[in-house]
């Protein structure tokens, strides 16, 4: 059976940007900002946007902590694909550095483009809720920064092991499937929605079925 394919972004997700450009900046001038003070993707500090123009900045930009062996171990389940949106003369510089800290990652597989909308996949892991609006992917998943905290609607993980674990989840499910072999009703039913909506309430309901499984959850 062949592989998933799985879209991974980089600034934010794979790589550390916000962070390490709010440690430069607290550096330099002496301030101490915060994540926290990020009102939507770069914006809520000063002087944010010069360093994604820097092609050092681009090169030098740590892997989150993770990330590596989330790859790792990724690649080993699904066809991994890594888009980037850099500025062209950027390019050089992030691909670099794509194959560096990701060896397992082919060449041809990281994707340069702010149009993924555009994109086809399986699943689409992104910080962006705009980047996961496009129609030929399966499985958009959110992952949480705090300028996307207020989402709400949308399957969204914290940590490289939630998505590992929502993955392999489906995964399954699909290989199940083509094989023939019936599941618990072969589903995934996922509740989404704001504090005090009734989540829980739907859960329990749920569970007294015994066609109903609760899978383990992460903090």
């Amino acid at each position: 059976m062949q592989k998933m394919k799985v879209i991974l972004d980089c600034d934010d997700v794979l790589l550390d940007c916000n962070e390490e450009v709010i440690r430069k900046i607290n550096q330099e001038k002496g301030t101490s900002h915060t994540l926290m003070d990020i009102t939507s993707w770069g914006v809520g500090i000063p002087d944010m946007s010069k360093y994604w123009d820097d092609p050092e900045f681009v090169r030098m930009q740590p892997p989150a902590a993770g990330a590596k062996e989330f790859v790792a171990k990724l690649s080993e389940m699904a066809d991994v694909f890594i888009c980037t949106a850099v500025p062209t003369h950027c390019a050089s510089a992030r691909m670099a550095s794509i194959l560096e800290h990701f060896p397992e990652i082919e060449p041809g597989n990281i994707i340069f483009s702010k149009r993924k909308d555009l994109l086809s996949a399986d699943f689409m892991l992104d910080d962006a809720v705009h980047n996961l609006t496009g129609k030929d992917i399966k499985y958009p998943v959110l992952f949480r920064r705090p300028w996307n905290y207020a989402t709400t609607g949308m399957v969204a993980v914290s940590t490289f092991d939630e998505f590992i674990t929502l993955f392999d989840l489906v995964r399954h499910k699909i290989i199940r499937e083509a094989y023939g072999k019936k599941t618990v009703e072969g589903r995934l039913i996922a509740l989404v929605g704001p504090s005090g909506s009734g989540k829980t309430h739907n859960s329990r309901i749920l569970l007294q079925d015994s066609h109903f499984l609760q899978v383990k959850s992460f903090t």
